[in-house]
């Protein structure tokens, strides 16, 4: 990880797999965007969001196959979702070309299904969190601003996935993780007016 020796600030190592969640979903393989007509499947979609949010990027696959397939029965809702793991690798990725590749974005580990290798993986979502909370223990400006740099709009604004959170799952649907990250985003907002007040009212986030 390279490290502003200044300010403390840590950069994520590079990532072969980006994906966007704040504002609008976006998704990028090192560093082509996916765009939105390779998204074939709606399905697949959905189920990479619900797994980005998930604070360990892995979720029970029955409560996904509830969530996707919520009418189907449960060996047929699992076959579908194998189905669909096998398709969507094209998009996710489009080098690997037979059988024989090991799938690295979604995986299937026993009872689970993981967005994976973490190492592998950048999300914006889990990279706010981290300098924004590193932030507010600081009194460092450049941390706020880091942080809030990292902000570009409310979780998934504008999408027509309201439906993400899986059913019977403990973990934090949409509208609780929305709430929690506007909240980190409104307490950086204060504290850096705090920090600098002679530039109370001229911050370019202050209209989000």
């Amino acid at each position: 990880m390279a490290e502003d020796a200044e300010h403390g600030i840590v950069d994520e190592p590079p990532a072969r797999l980006r994906i966007q969640l704040l504002g609008r979903f976006r998704v990028w393989i090192d560093d082509r965007e996916i765009a939105d007509d390779e998204w074939r499947l709606k399905k697949l979609r959905k189920l990479v969001k619900v797994l980005a949010i998930s604070p360990e990027l892995k979720l029970p696959r029955r409560q996904l196959q509830q969530l996707l397939w919520p009418d189907s029965p449960p060996e047929a809702s699992y076959n579908a979702l194998l189905q669909w793991l096998h398709r969507g690798r094209y998009t996710l990725e489009p080098h690997k070309r037979t059988r024989t590749d090991r799938r690295t974005f979604l995986l299937v580990e026993g009872e689970l299904l993981v967005l994976g290798p973490p190492e592998v993986i950048w999300i914006d979502v889990r990279a706010f969190r981290t300098r924004a909370r590193a932030a507010l223990s600081s009194s460092d400006p450049a941390r706020y601003r880091a942080a809030l740099a990292l902000y570009g709009g409310d979780l998934l604004s504008g999408d027509t996935d309201w439906d993400l959170d899986p059913v019977g799952s403990d973990a934090a649907g949409v509208t609780a993780v929305r709430a929690e990250l506007r909240g980190l985003y409104e307490d950086l907002l204060l504290g850096l007016r705090q920090l600098e007040p002679a530039n109370r009212g001229i911050f370019p986030w202050s209209d989000r």
